[in-house]
C-alpha cells in the first residue's frame, strides 16, 4: 500500500518526539557525534543550543565525561519527562568509552584526505562500536565532512521504510536508499534518516512494534494500533426467585421422609 505521508510531513510530525538532526556542518568529529546524542528526543534548536552550552561551561569533553550526569541534565531540559538524566547518563558513557577505547579520537570518519592503513582499521573499530550504541550514529556520522547529503543503506533504514509504504515488502536496503533519495530534497536527508532510524529502534523494532506510542501511526498503513473493548452490557435484573436449572431440579426432588411412630 503506498505511503500516505511526504517524507517533510514524515519529519515534522516526528522531531516533537524523538527529535532531528538537518545538518552535520560541526567542525570537529566528535561535536558533530555529541549532536547526534543530544538531538535524540530534543528538537534540533535545543540540541544544538545544549551543544554550545557544554563548549562554553566546559573545558573540553574529558571535562564534560567526568562530571556527574545530574550536572549536566540541567542544560538538556526541553525533552520529554525523565530524559534529561537519561541523556546525561548516556552522553557520560559514550564519552568514556571513546576517550579509554579510542584514546581521544576526533571521530572524523567523513574526512578521508589523510587516511592511512592505521587510521582506516581504526576508524573501522569506531564504526563498529557505534553500531552497537546506535545504528544513527553508525549511518549519519560516515556522512560528516561529505560534500553532499546522501543515504546510507541499512535495515533500519528500510524497516520503517516498507512500513510506511514508501518501498514494497521485499525491497533490498539499496532499493530503499535509491528511493529515499528521490523522495528527499538535499535539505531534507540527513533529517529524514534521523527520525527513520529513531522510530526504528523506538517504537517499530524487527520483532516488537509500540504502534500506539508512533507519531505517525494515524497515516502508517502497517499500524497495529489496539482497538479498545465494547462496553460491558448491564446486568439483567434479578426477580428473587430461583431461576437456575439445579436450583429447580433440587427444589423438584426435594421429598419428605415420614416419621415413624
Amino acid at each position: 500500500m503506498p505511503s500516505k505521508l511526504s517524507v517533510g510531513e514524515l519529519i515534522e510530525a516526528s522531531e516533537p518526539r524523538f527529535g532531528a538532526v538537518r545538518e552535520l556542518d560541526e567542525t570537529e568529529g566528535l561535536d558533530q557525534l555529541v549532536l547526534l546524542a543530544l538531538a535524540r528526543e530534543l528538537p534540533f534548536k535545543k540540541a544544538r543550543a545544549a551543544l554550545r552550552r557544554l563548549k562554553q561551561d566546559f573545558v573540553d569533553w574529558n571535562d564534560v565525561r567526568v562530571t556527574p550526569a545530574h550536572e549536566l541534565a540541567r542544560g538538556f531540559e526541553g525533552g520529554p519527562p525523565g530524559s534529561a538524566y537519561r541523556k546525561a547518563e548516556e552522553l557520560v558513557d559514550l564519552l568514556s568509552t571513546l576517550y579509554l577505547r579510542f584514546n581521544k579520537m576526533t571521530c572524523d570518519v567523513g574526512r578521508t584526505e589523510t587516511a592511512t592503513p592505521e587510521s582506516t582499521k581504526l576508524r573501522s573499530r569506531l564504526m563498529a562500536f557505534l553500531a552497537e550504541r546506535s545504528s544513527l550514529y553508525a549511518c549519519l556520522m560516515p556522512l560528516f565532512g561529505a560534500k553532499d547529503d546522501d543515504v546510507v543503506a541499512s535495515p533500519e533504514l528500510t524497516r520503517p521504510l516498507v512500513r510506511l509504504g514508501f518501498v514494497e515488502a521485499r525491497a533490498s536496503d539499496a532499493s530503499a536508499r535509491e528511493t529515499l533519495l528521490k523522495r528527499t530534497k538535499p535539505g531534507e536527508r540527513i533529517a529524514a534518516q534521523f527520525v527513520l532510524h529513531q522510530i526504528a529502534s523506538r517504537v517499530c523494532g524487527a520483532k516488537l512494534t509500540l504502534c500506539g506510542e508512533c507519531p505517525v501511526a494515524s497515516k502508517c498503513p502497517s499500524a497495529k494500533i489496539p482497538v479498545p473493548p465494547p462496553p460491558a452490557k448491564p446486568a439483567a435484573k434479578s426477580s428473587g426467585k430461583p431461576t437456575s436449572k439445579s436450583e429447580k431440579t433440587t427444589s423438584k426432588d426435594k421429598k419428605t421422609t415420614p416419621q415413624k411412630k
